[in-house]
Formats: structure tokens, C-alpha cells, sequence
């Protein structure tokens, strides 16, 4: 056998163990954490509790947050303010009790879209969510070094689908990881603790 005809052995080979190595992982993946996270978040009744980051380019800031959700229902807390919606009704707490959100039926959609960017899936609900892919990719760590994760991206059914960015979750070693819901890619949410209320 000539060298030439080796080479493309051994590279064909290699590309082979490394293409049966990352189905493995998905499958791996399909049949353990994506069942345990999709059967939880589906049913719309889960908690989750991390770190919010935004890698600007001068500074890195952080936020502790924990949402509830609860069909319709929710509890967003961070940097110390807590967003509720409860029966279609909006309400913050900063510490001093809870006081109500009043607008006009003009200003409703503006209050709602304010509360979805405090929640770190952007108030999808899970439930109304297409999964459109899965694949292999690198993402910073809390610490910022690199680590390769199974990313499964979510699109909302309908017609929101192409205004709204997609819900992408990170599974490291079969764990959810971390969660990006931000058209712009600096913000990750790491996951700290999750699972059904």
C-alpha cells in the first residue's frame, strides 16, 4: 500500500471514530438529560436559578437570577427587583412591597415585551417551541474558558418565529448547562439549579 493511499486510510478512519464519536453523544444525550429537561419544561411548571452574563468588550457584568413559571403565571427576580406576572396583571416588588403596573391598553404590549427581557428564555413557553436543531458547539464557561457542548435550538410555532431569535439550550456532560434567548450572543445564562415546582 502506497504512503499516499495510507494517509487517506488513516484520515478516513479517523473521521470515521470522530463522526461515530459525536452520534453517540447525541444519541447519549436524546435517551438521558434531554428527556429529564424536555418533560420538565414542557409542562410550562419549572424554576430555574443561575448567573445572567453580558461579555461587553471593556467589562464582563454579572446577575444572579431566579424565575418560577407556572403555566401563564411567573416570578422573575434580579438585581434585587422581583417582576410578577399573576392573571394577566404585572407587578414589581423593589423591596419596599409589591405595587401594580398600570398602563393603557397602548402601553400593555410595551410592558410585557419589558418583562420578557428579564426572563432568561424570554418568557417562551416551552411547550409552544420547535426544536429545530442540535448540534456540537464551544461556548465561554462561567470561568471563560472554552467547553464543547450538545446546543438544541428552539423556534416559537407561527407566525412570531422570524421576529423573535431563537431559544438555544447547552447540555455539558448531559446537565443543562446554559440557555441564550438574545438576538446578540454576549448574553448566556448559566445554570445553576432547575427542575418541576
Amino acid at each position: 500500500m502506497s504512503r499516499s493511499n495510507y494517509r487517506k486510510l488513516t484520515v478516513g478512519c479517523i473521521g470515521l471514530i470522530a463522526a461515530t464519536i459525536v452520534i453517540l453523544l447525541l444519541s447519549n444525550l436524546s435517551n438521558s438529560g434531554i428527556k429529564v429537561f424536555r418533560k420538565t419544561f414542557e409542562t410550562d411548571d419549572f424554576y430555574l436559578e443561575g448567573e445572567s452574563v453580558f461579555y461587553g468588550e471593556d467589562k464582563t457584568s454579572t446577575c444572579h437570577v431566579r424565575e418560577r413559571h407556572e403555566g401563564e403565571n411567573y416570578r422573575i427576580e434580579r438585581l434585587n427587583k422581583t417582576y410578577i406576572k399573576e392573571d394577566n396583571q404585572y407587578f414589581i416588588d423593589e423591596g419596599q412591597g409589591i405595587s401594580a403596573v398600570l398602563a393603557t391598553t397602548e402601553e400593555m404590549s410595551g410592558i410585557e415585551e419589558m418583562f420578557n427581557r428579564k426572563s432568561e428564555i424570554s418568557n417562551h413557553r416551552f411547550s409552544e417551541l420547535d426544536l429545530v436543531s442540535q448540534y456540537l458547539t464551544d461556548i465561554l464557561s462561567l470561568a471563560g474558558e472554552k467547553v464543547e457542548c450538545v446546543c438544541q435550538e428552539y423556534h416559537l410555532q407561527g407566525d412570531l418565529a422570524e421576529s423573535l431569535p431563537p431559544l438555544k439550550v447547552y447540555f455539558l456532560d448531559n446537565e443543562l448547562y446554559a440557555i441564550r434567548s438574545r438576538g446578540d450572543d454576549r448574553f448566556i445564562f448559566y445554570v445553576e439549579a432547575w427542575g418541576k415546582n
